[in-house]
């Protein structure tokens, strides 16, 4: 046997599992190669580390190969990734119930060092239904951690609408394996509904456990359920599933159709917020994406859901979302999106769709 012909085979199938999105078991391949000092297991490694957002790591890496022609390409691509942002967000939608909601956001996040983003936002939330309106802002600070096997995130919120209190979410993404990652989140949120905000703010203590599987290139599965204790003393309950089936994807174009079913409800009722003790929904659709030569692109999204509340007659609910997202100069974009949905209402007696809901959005990115 030939352990240098073995090492080369082990390098070539790292690179390979690495270009194809496998960093783990990329990963792990590298680590078993003793002694190796070639351009190829360097530059692999620095990619590796790159891609999952491990600045330390690849830092670390172009120190390694200080005295090396590899250095100064290593440096240079270390120096033009995407080390923070600043977003703001716009955004108006309303729904058939007279419910309508006007947001705007201010939100960024930079890379302090040790594989760590600090992230903060502003937001300004106006909530009105057909009697009342009510608006709340938001000041959130928090961390992100990244490391090998996934990433941690921490933050604090200050919400006030007359009277202040305080929010917080905290989530654990964990990888077992390239394809495979498990979630826990929990946290302290509000409910967003005018009445249950003008009555001192009605929150919920909520914990996720969620499993994402990635099957193959091209199928993958989801999964989440949520437990949540509210101030008012009801409970939540909800869970899903959703399976994802992508048959096209290029460097300009991506189809994906998909299809999920979900179920949530409320253990007992409240004239502040909705409450169904049983909420039912199932659909299916298609997402379309196109990248246009500038960088733009165009994305289209269409779902077709079928859902109830208790023992109400199962309504028909189709909606669409298109996006177009575009560059202005280097490192800015901006993007603008509408959705709108339809709706019948046979607990009213009408078969015919009516509005469901609409949605406009509008976004800037700068990244630096």
């Amino acid at each position: 046997k030939n352990p240098d012909k073995k090492k080369q085979i082990n390098l070539a199938n790292a690179i390979t599992l690495g270009n194809n999105g496998y960093i783990l078991s990329s990963n792990k391949l590298l680590a078993s190669l003793p002694d190796t000092d070639s351009r190829e297991y360097w530059l692999q490694r620095f990619t590796n580390y790159m891609q999952e957002e491990l600045y330390a790591n690849a830092a670390d890496v172009i120190k390694k190969v200080e005295n090396t022609p590899l250095h100064n390409l290593l440096r240079n691509r270390y120096k033009a990734a995407r080390k923070g942002g600043i977003g703001t967000i716009f955004s108006t939608t309303d729904n058939y119930k007279g419910n309508s909601v006007q947001s705007y956001s201010v939100e960024g996040d930079v890379y302090i060092g040790f594989n760590t983003y600090l992230t903060a936002s502003l937001g300004n939330y106006r909530f009105s239904n057909q009697a009342q309106t009510t608006t709340v802002t938001t000041t959130t600070l928090g961390l992100k951690h990244h490391f090998e096997l996934g990433q941690l995130y921490a933050s604090v919120s200050n919400a006030n609408s007359g009277s202040a209190h305080t929010l917080y979410d905290l989530g654990f993404d964990y990888k077992l394996d390239d394809l495979t990652t498990v979630s826990i989140l929990t946290g302290l949120r509000n409910i967003e509904f005018v009445q249950a905000i003008q009555n001192g703010f009605v929150t919920e203590k909520y914990y996720t456990l969620a499993l994402a599987r990635k099957i193959n290139n091209r199928h993958s599965l989801f999964f989440d359920y949520t437990t949540s204790s509210l101030s008012d003393t009801n409970h939540f309950f909800g869970y899903g599933i959703s399976y994802s089936y992508l048959p096209v994807k290029t460097p300009t174009k991506t189809h994906e159709f998909f299809a999920y079913y979900r179920r949530s409800g409320f253990n007992k009722q409240s004239e502040l917020y909705e409450t169904p003790d049983k909420r039912i929904a199932y659909g299916a659709g298609w997402q379309g994406r196109w990248t246009q030569t500038n960088l733009s692109y165009w994305l289209v999204r269409t779902t077709l859901e079928l859902g109830y509340d208790n023992l109400d007659p199962t309504d028909t609910s189709p909606n669409i979302r298109v996006q177009y997202t575009f560059p202005i100069a280097d490192k800015q974009e901006i993007s603008v999106a509408t959705e709108y949905g339809l709706r019948t209402n046979r607990l009213g007696n009408l078969n015919r769709f009516v509005h469901g809901y609409k949605l406009l959005e509008l976004r800037y990115n700068l990244s630096f």
